[in-house]
């Protein structure tokens, strides 16, 4: 086999691990906006994920009536968005940070809006505590 064959076939295989992993990654990303609006019935109108270059997740929630909460509320919101996030996305996940934004437009698809309200998903905190950072 020559270089150019196996420089061809090595190619390939990265590619078709890279495609795959991309399925997943969307797979992984609907399930969270599944169950983001399965956890909050009513309150979430929308949902816009970002997992940006998967190591940190953006998570904005079109959501008038959770963006009044306290701080302290919305943090406890965040880290729970977290750690489902963790679950879906498995032990083998890339993220290292993760920030959930509150606004009042339901139709947002901005991961900073102006309106944005954020909390720290405490995503490193969440995996040194369950021992897969």
């Amino acid at each position: 086999m020559n270089k150019t064959a196996i420089y061809l076939a090595a190619m390939a295989v990265v590619v078709s691990f890279a495609s795959c992993r991309g399925d997943s990654d969307m797979a992984h990303m609907q399930q969270l906006q599944d169950s983001v609006f399965a956890a909050y019935p009513g309150k979430v109108g929308a949902v816009h994920i970002n997992p940006e270059g998967r190591e940190n997740l953006i998570v904005v929630l079109g959501a008038p009536g959770m963006y009044d909460l306290p701080e302290e509320q919305r943090q406890k919101e965040a880290v729970a968005v977290g750690a489902m996030a963790l679950r879906i996305f498995g032990e083998g996940n890339f993220l290292k940070t993760g920030r959930l934004v509150f606004t009042k437009d339901v139709r947002n698809t901005l991961d900073a809006p102006a309106d944005g309200l954020t909390s720290d998903m405490k995503i490193d905190s969440l995996k040194t505590a369950a021992g897969t950072k």
